[in-house]
């Protein structure tokens, strides 16, 4: 057979129409899991999947599968896919990519009518992001059983909807959630198609990234309580303040956090001061702390943890901790390492492996099968921004390098 090749333009015009489904007039894109927009882009995917001659089925906990069918015997599926929600103002190539990426795939094979001998899958995956309900890779912990249905009537978005209730005013059962949870057996391979979100293979010019590890995640709500008093009638000396103690915290997260290796990272990303009135003291402040690593995840942050508490106690405040999400560091399968290295080298691509920064649900999805991720490079390894952008060259080299693989996988 010839070599096969993915229609760049097809994929460039998915991922302008998905970039269409988004919240308000605001910059960037802002599409949250069971919204209308995720309701409207995941209709787009259905009319496109269909068009091809895909099965399309949507099962709690929000999974949305477009199934081609095995000319032979059958066998577990092979699965490509991604996500479609986005964080707030987000970009319009983070898991859309890998999304339209595993669309035009399926494209190149019915267009071509190639022989394959076990079933391909488009998978979407819902709240990756965790921007709705407040923890990521929701969709896919929930689809491999990994939370519990309880667990997920007690997850709320701001307007206090807790995600069964807004799945099930979508239109899925929570009644199926049992039912449909994936299985070891039932998938041959994941693969998930992705921007990098860094700036290591732009850097290095290196055309594709083949993953070997995937972070894991600690996430936090942090309390800092120290004493609301007058702003002008408390002396510097007599103070308790929160927003001051939050300040030096935050700094010293930045310093230490290098300190425990290379791969370290942590961020606070969400800040509150209580009361917030310009002439008191703050009381309290609740932050978030988004901690990560490759190796030794809890171990690195229970010394990091200790050294806040310090900070708390030399400025007599208070420090409470409470984790909100978790996942594990991922190694991803050295089979599929090896294969997606092989055709990088059959392509004439340049390619490199290293590991992810960011959590993706393909390190879930491991837990299940066995999984192999592709980098593309990301300009200025800008994501989660307007500003982000995967020129489309890049792209195609990408979704030719998933294409393969699939063509490999499942090959008659």
């Amino acid at each position: 057979m010839a070599i096969l090749s993915i229609n760049i333009d097809r994929l460039r015009r998915d991922i302008d129409n998905l970039a269409r489904f988004t919240r308000g007039p605001g910059p960037g894109v802002t599409r949250l899991t069971f919204s209308e927009e995720d309701r409207a882009a995941r209709a787009y995917l259905r009319d496109q999947m269909e068009a091809i001659g895909l099965r399309v089925v949507e099962l709690p906990p929000g999974i949305m599968i477009g199934r081609l069918e095995s000319t032979t015997a059958g066998g577990p599926a092979v699965m490509a896919g991604s996500h479609i929600d986005s964080v707030l103002q987000g970009g319009r190539f983070d898991g859309i990519v890998g999304v339209a990426g595993a669309l035009e795939v399926a494209r190149v094979l019915v267009d071509n009518q190639v022989p394959i001998r076990n079933p391909y899958e488009v998978v979407i995956l819902p709240e990756e992001e965790g921007t709705s309900f407040g923890a990521v890779l929701t969709g896919s912990k929930a689809w491999v059983g990994q939370l519990t249905s309880d667990r997920l009537g007690q997850m709320r978005r701001a307007d206090g909807v807790t995600y069964l209730e807004a799945m099930e005013r979508y239109g899925l059962p929570a009644s199926g959630l049992d039912a449909h949870r994936l299985h070891r057996g039932r998938a041959n391979a994941f693969l998930e198609l992705h921007i990098e979100q860094s700036v290591v293979l732009e850097e290095a010019a290196v055309q594709i990234g083949v993953v070997t590890t995937v972070t894991g995640i600690r996430g936090f709500d942090a309390t800092l309580v120290g004493i609301a008093n007058h702003a002008g009638a408390t002396p510097m000396a007599r103070r308790r303040d929160a927003l001051a103690g939050a300040a030096q915290l935050m700094a010293e997260l930045e310093r230490f956090t290098p300190t425990l290796g290379a791969h370290t990272v942590c961020t606070v990303g969400q800040i509150a001061c209580s009361p917030g009135a310009r002439n008191v003291i703050p009381g309290e402040v609740r932050l978030s702390i988004d901690f990560r690593d490759i190796e030794n995840l809890d171990v690195k942050w229970a010394k990091l943890a200790s050294y806040l508490e310090e900070i708390a106690t030399r400025r007599g405040l208070k420090l409470a901790l409470g984790q909100v999400a978790g996942s594990e560091p991922v190694s991803l399968a050295p089979p599929l390492q090896d294969l997606l290295d092989g055709i990088v080298v059959r392509r004439g691509l340049s390619g490199m492996r290293m590991p992810s920064g960011a959590v993706h649900d393909a390190q879930i999805m491991a837990s299940v099968t066995d999984v192999g991720m592709i980098f593309v490079p990301s300009r200025e390894g800008r994501s989660h921004c307007p500003e982000e952008f995967t020129a489309p060259p890049d792209i195609e080299r990408g979704a030719n390098v998933l294409l393969d693989a699939v063509l490999a996988l499942t090959s008659a």
